[in-house]
């Protein structure tokens, strides 16, 4: 019985303090929108290329509800 409270005991001392350090990391922050960042605007053309599907390449144009047309997905 003293055995198996010395091992309890024992794996405490090693697990403890890793869930402490664990819970002081912070979480990534996440970043805004900051002034010098380009927003998209209506009228704005964009060259949409696909990597891996060359053949869905498409040029679009910003639509005055902010919207653009691809081919194989639909407005966005």
């Amino acid at each position: 019985m003293k055995y198996h409270l010395l091992l309890a005991f024992a794996i405490c001392l090693v697990i403890f303090p890793v869930a402490i350090h664990a819970q002081e990391q912070q979480p990534p922050r996440l970043t805004t929108v900051t002034p010098d960042r380009y927003r998209l605007q209506p009228g704005d053309v964009l060259e949409v290329q696909y990597r891996y599907s060359p053949e869905f390449n498409q040029t679009v144009t910003v639509q005055p509800d902010g919207y653009i047309t691809l081919e194989i997905g639909g407005d966005l």
